[in-house]
């Protein structure tokens, strides 16, 4: 791993905490071992991530990250994933992009829209990643993604698509276990969000 291109980095990077997250706030009832895992996860790739893009020879950060690609790898089994996923796989399809491009366009969209409804996991993550606030939180995650240089492609989604790329989420997020069940207008907003990015 010491010598991948940093885009791939961070494109692992930002898929693994994609599993952490939606492992959070998944319906899913779990162990506390389990819960404990996804908030590591998203803990671990937020304090180590930067370190890995700003020094790719930084063993211990290296090391972390796998701990937290573990994790992730975990969540996704025991949890599932969610409606970012839904969305980074129609998106990613559509317009080829790499999986973990896509899910940087999708995650803060997808998580600010479904907020309200899974806010109380978001802030005893919040607390446990130690930010003060939600919106602290969701300031870290926005500066990360920036940091990555992945979310620049949102240019390509074409309204004239969003009819088929709704098919597709829908299609893909019944597989999943989302806080949150979208309709089609819903995923129409999160689209709007996506592209005004």
């Amino acid at each position: 791993m010491l010598k991948l291109p940093k885009s791939v980095t961070a494109a692992c990077g930002i898929d693994a905490l994609s599993h952490g997250l939606e492992g959070v706030v998944s319906k899913v009832k779990v162990s506390k071992e389990d819960k404990f895992k996804s908030f590591d996860c998203v803990k671990l790739v937020l304090e180590n991530l930067p370190m890995v893009l700003k020094d790719p020879s930084n063993v211990d950060a290296r090391q972390k990250m796998s701990r937290a690609a573990l994790y992730g790898g975990n969540a996704i089994n025991v949890q599932l994933a969610g409606y970012v996923h839904a969305f980074a796989h129609t998106i990613g399809a559509v317009y080829h992009l790499p999986h973990g491009n896509a899910i940087a366009l999708c995650l803060l969209p997808v998580f600010r829209f479904q907020n309200k409804k899974c806010s109380k996991k978001m802030t005893e993550l919040s607390k446990y990643c130690n930010f003060s606030s939600t919106e602290e939180f969701y300031s870290a995650l926005e500066k990360l993604i920036g940091q990555c240089n992945l979310a620049e492609n949102s240019k390509l989604i074409n309204k004239k698509d969003y009819r088929s790329l709704a098919r597709g989420i829908l299609k893909d997020s019944i597989n999943y276990s989302s806080p949150v069940v979208l309709t089609k207008f819903d995923i129409f907003k999160i689209l709007d969000q996506i592209r005004n990015q």
